[in-house]
């Protein structure tokens, strides 16, 4: 999700929202589901839980990790850590 990706490469997730755009993948509720990445097509759904990802991952890049950190202090926010630490990510 390009959002997510915002806090961490946000000259690329900035890019991807105008490709994202450029391909009619906006709709009058925000951005649809998916797109097709060998096709182009636009699958013209909403997700309520893309939606709520999206604002969440908006708020989270413009408060400085504000939500993650808020999510950390609670005794069950640590939890998910460990798990990240076992995946290899790139961008």
């Amino acid at each position: 999700m390009t959002f997510l990706a915002a806090e961490y490469a946000p000259d690329a997730a900035q890019e991807n929202v105008k490709a994202l755009r450029d391909l009619d993948a906006y709709g009058k509720y925000g951005f649809y589901d998916s797109v097709n990445v060998e096709t182009g097509t636009v699958t013209k759904k909403y997700i309520t839980a893309n939606q709520g990802m999206t604002v969440a991952a908006i708020a989270n890049h413009v408060k400085y990790g504000g939500l993650r950190e808020y999510f950390h202090r609670d005794a069950i926010g640590g939890g998910p850590e460990d798990l990240l630490s076992t995946e290899s990510f790139s961008i």
